[in-house]
């Protein structure tokens, strides 16, 4: 019935176009007039996606494809944007959850599906609020690679350079797209510190130090980099590939569950098991917020010794008094 039009003067068979109406209203395939512009849910993903895949990096998305790859099959491609509402994203939570993924998988998706549809107010393609659902809890654990782990792993990677790739994700805490940004004009920019070009214009370089081991390594990309007469440090373009690469590595020593981003994890973890202080590790991390580093801060109870020590010596207590005193 949408898109039609009828006129009669039949009373029965204007009571019965008008039942028919009435579903179709009920069922949501009817907007009404001054409704937004009538856009359906494949439309938008295909523009939205085309918009953002010049200028976000490759892992981003990626997400936000996942995303709306899991709505488009809650909601169906042709749900029109505009009736989309608080119970569709109920839905797609519930649904992501039956299909046994984890809570924080589930959180990723809801949230680069949240992001995508706040473009889509702005566009004006959906023209009432929403009210968004909360993110699901999460338990704040953080996921390392143990010594011996990493050291059966590493020794699966026959890629020279890939070896070199993961030994600074590792040792520096780079995420991979910043590791394949790296040129040799990076190094030592300043002496002795690595810098991180990020991928956004608008967000500011920053620079982590060139510890020893990361030293060699980078010594190598440095040199392979100029005998292939390039300026990155690595021949590797896509985050996805380095992934696959190190997935591949992970089950020939007989792992299933670790990725890439670990390397990540592992740095900040053997930092703060370490001794390092949360003030430390926030920098090195260069993580905007100290609430991402606290996930780490339960791997190293000695600091909450320390801590407790050091009251004593800046309260400095007076000796016990005895009964003398009085």
């Amino acid at each position: 019935m949408p898109g039609t039009k009828h006129a009669t003067k039949d009373p029965k068979l204007a009571g019965k176009l008008f039942n028919q109406f009435a579903r179709e209203l009920m069922a949501g395939n009817v907007a009404a007039i001054n409704s937004g512009l009538k856009v359906s849910l494949g439309a938008f993903k295909k523009e939205f996606l085309g918009t953002i895949e010049t200028n976000r990096a490759e892992g981003t998305f990626t997400c936000y494809k996942q995303g709306l790859d899991k709505a488009s099959s809650c909601w169906g491609d042709g749900t029109p944007v505009n009736h989309l509402t608080a119970r569709h994203l109920d839905k797609l939570i519930s649904d992501l959850f039956r299909a046994g993924l984890a809570p924080a998988t589930v959180n990723k998706h809801y949230r680069h599906v949240k992001a995508a549809l706040k473009k889509a107010q702005k566009w004006e393609y959906i023209d009432h609020a929403i009210d968004f659902p909360t993110p699901v809890k999460e338990p704040k654990t953080v996921r390392y690679i143990p010594v011996d782990h990493l050291q059966r792993i590493m020794a699966q990677i026959h890629d020279p350079e890939f070896y070199d790739f993961c030994t600074l994700a590792c040792y520096l805490g780079l995420r991979s797209g910043e590791a394949l940004r790296l040129t040799l004009a990076d190094v030592d920019h300043p002496p002795d510190y690595l810098r991180i070009v990020p991928l956004q214009k608008n967000r500011n370089d920053s620079r982590v130090p060139i510890n020893s081991t990361a030293r060699e390594t980078l010594s190598r990309c440095m040199e392979r980099a100029r005998q292939n007469h390039r300026k990155k440090l690595f021949k590797f373009n896509s985050v996805t590939f380095m992934g696959q690469k190190f997935k591949k590595a992970l089950r020939a020593a007989g792992f299933e569950t670790y990725r890439f981003h670990d390397l990540r994890h592992t740095f900040a973890s053997y930092l703060a098991m370490g001794g390092a202080s949360l003030q430390a590790i926030q920098e090195l991390m260069r993580h905007e917020s100290m609430a991402s580093t606290l996930i780490y801060s339960h791997l190293s109870p000695d600091h909450l010794k320390a801590a407790s020590e050091k009251l004593c010596i800046t309260l400095s207590p007076k000796p016990t008094p005895t009964e003398n005193d009085d």
